[in-house]
């Protein structure tokens, strides 16, 4: 319930996306909705799909879920697509679920290293 964690609303800043992702899966298990005010996924290693598992994070968030990619990213493209055979790639590309809000930074950075 939400007073486990209060009742304020919460932030994550943190560098890693994919830490962000498993604590936002830990809360949908938690049926901790609503309790992130927004979260900015900046190259993430996360697949794309199924947009189910989108779906279901982004009902822990209240405010914005953002997925910042950038189609430059040679070092996520490499390193992720080695330990997996999905293509989808939410660092890369833009994410098909609604509620969720992408932007291409592509032209802001030269890639991974440069997040």
């Amino acid at each position: 319930n939400a007073s486990e964690f209060g009742e304020t609303k919460k932030m994550f800043m943190i560098i890693s996306a994919l830490v962000i992702w498993k604590c936002l899966r830990e809360l949908v298990k938690r049926q901790q909705y609503g309790l992130i005010d927004s979260v900015v996924l900046i190259g993430a290693p996360i697949s794309s799909t199924p947009v189910s598992k989108w779906e279901e994070v982004s009902s822990v968030i209240s405010r914005r879920f953002v997925n910042a990619y950038a189609t430059n990213d040679i070092v996520l493209a490499l390193i992720y697509r080695m330990h997996s055979l999905d293509l989808n790639v939410a660092g890369l590309s833009p994410v098909n679920c609604s509620g969720v809000e992408n932007f291409d930074i592509t032209e802001y950075t030269t890639g991974h290293l440069g997040y």
